[in-house]
Order: structure tokens, then C-alpha cells, then sequence
């Protein structure tokens, strides 16, 4: 390797060390799914049971922020999960037992 390919490197290098430092230091923009958006969910827990009302089995995706819980059903025909339903946790919550 030759002085001017080593000068060229180390060049490069120094540029590239300029620009980390650069960014680390002034911190930057966090990127668009970093920021924790209103509204936008968070904390999941996802759960497979059986449906009441059916032989096969559902998923149940539950958003813990924003108290929802979806209800998918997988349908083998089409190989797709299918919306069944969707419920707002804290009515479910507030609700009176019906006997």
C-alpha cells in the first residue's frame, strides 16, 4: 500500500469519526417509530383460545395502553387472519353481571 492510498484511508476515517461525533454529541432527531405517539398502543399480549361460538380457535391481541382487545381468526382457505371483532376493555370493566 502506497502513502497516498494510506493518506486517502485514514482521510476517510477521520471524516466518518467526525460525523459519529458529531451525532452522538448534538443527539439528533429520533426517528419516526421511536416517538411514543397518543393513542397508538404499546404494550401487547397476545393469547390463542377457543371461540364460544365456533370449533376453531381465535387470537386475541391485547393493547394494554389503550385497554382494546381484537379478536383474529385464522381462516385456512384463504390463509389470512380475519378481523372477528374488536372491544373496548375498560366498558367490558365497567359493565354489570347479567344473570
Amino acid at each position: 500500500m502506497n502513502r497516498k492510498t494510506l493518506a486517502a484511508l485514514v482521510a476517510v476515517n477521520v471524516v466518518l469519526l467526525g460525523f459519529l461525533l458529531l451525532s452522538v454529541l448534538t443527539g439528533g432527531q429520533p426517528a419516526y417509530a421511536q416517538v411514543e405517539a397518543p393513542g397508538r398502543g404499546g404494550d401487547y399480549v397476545m393469547l390463542a383460545g377457543d371461540l364460544s361460538s365456533r370449533t376453531q380457535q381465535a387470537v386475541y391481541i391485547i393493547d394494554q395502553r389503550s385497554a382494546q382487545v381484537l379478536t383474529l381468526l385464522f381462516t385456512s382457505t384463504t390463509r389470512r387472519l380475519e378481523l372477528i371483532g374488536s372491544r373496548d376493555l375498560s366498558e367490558i370493566a365497567t359493565a354489570r353481571p347479567t344473570r
